[in-house]
């Protein structure tokens, strides 16, 4: 709140009226970028998430074309900031004023996620995640709506701000992907790509319009936000050590080309394609993540449902179709 107030000073100093729509909850952001009547530009100040709900919002929102939606701004003030990490923002209000001022801006590519049977359309800026990162996603967002509420009755109790309280929950996340990590079973994921399919034995995937997966770790180095194209990668490493490895060589950035810079061998097995439309579906077995002795259930197993994620929040289940939308959204960015 404090850095909103010097924003509000420092554009008023400007010259430039601003309008402060505050969130409350999930969907509100949504909501507001739904009912933004002209097209005047939005600024966003906040996570990927809240990001991802204005950029949703405003693709519902029916008085824009995609050559008139209004163009959007972002200041960072997630945990993450994978889209921040990829465009360049900071988290500096002379840095948007500047990019405000002189209209530096450029199209961005947009992934739009459809779940069939929850009747469900999702769009994201930066990745979809299927598999292991969604289930700690999904256990995460239950986490923080807990967590939250257990905080602001201790902080009101406490005479201080909830505000101030609620950033302490983002030290939640790794406890929760280190339990995942050693409980999580493996589904068997399906993708087809062009009517053809790539691969029948996915432990999990990611479809990425950008380089940056969140924080340090890079999956896609290659990927390009505005080239008409997502990178499909899928894992088949079914052991916890595989994916532990994953993350360890996406953390070290050593990942200059596909699979994990030619590592080969059934635990680093990994691949890659460019592509515009992917399906992706699960098989009706599984293998659990755990050691030798105890993998003895049964491959006719009742099935478990294999959630995905949207730019970091859990989204729905599969069957799902990934694809690509051009240059749907302007952005302001220092990126030439």
């Amino acid at each position: 709140m404090r850095f909103l107030e010097r924003l509000k000073d420092a554009l008023a100093k400007e010259q430039i009226e601003c309008q402060v729509a505050p969130t409350q909850k999930a969907g509100d952001a949504i909501n507001l970028a739904q009912t933004h009547p002209d097209a005047t530009p939005i600024l966003c100040l906040g996570g990927d998430g809240t990001f991802n709900e204005v950029i949703n919002g405003l693709l519902a929102n029916t008085r824009f074309g995609s050559d008139s939606r209004p163009v959007l701004g972002f200041i960072p003030f997630g945990s993450g900031n994978v889209i921040a990490k990829e465009l360049h923002l900071k988290r500096n209000i002379r840095q948007f004023i500047h990019l405000f001022q002189n209209n530096l801006s450029r199209q961005l590519d947009l992934g739009c996620v459809t779940l069939p049977k929850e009747n469900l359309k999702r769009y994201f800026i930066s990745m979809a995640g299927i598999g292991f990162d969604a289930e700690v996603a999904q256990k995460y967002h239950l986490a923080r709506q807990d967590g939250s509420r257990l905080q602001a009755s201790r902080c009101s109790r406490a005479g201080r701000s909830v505000s101030a309280c609620i950033g302490a929950h983002l030290f939640s996340y790794f406890p929760i992907a280190i339990t995942t990590l050693f409980s999580y079973q493996a589904p068997k994921i399906n993708v087809h790509a062009e009517d053809k399919l790539i691969t029948d034995n996915a432990s999990f995937v990611q479809i990425a319009n950008v380089r940056s997966y969140g924080g340090p770790f890079v999956l896609v180095n290659k990927a390009i936000h505005n080239d008409g194209l997502l990178d499909a990668c899928w894992f088949i490493g079914k052991s916890s050590l595989s994916i532990l490895l994953y993350y360890t060589l996406a953390f070290l950035g050593n990942l200059p080309e596909w699979p994990f810079g030619r590592a080969g061998g059934s635990l680093a097995a990994a691949g890659h394609q460019r592509v515009k439309k992917v399906v992706i579906s699960s098989s009706s077995q599984f293998v659990p993540l755990a050691p030798p002795a105890q993998c003895s259930r049964s491959r006719s197993a009742k099935p478990s449902l294999v959630p995905l994620q949207v730019d970091g929040d859990f989204c729905g289940y599969l069957p799902a179709e990934i694809e690509i939308i051009p240059k749907a959204v302007r952005i302001f960015t220092p990126i030439t």
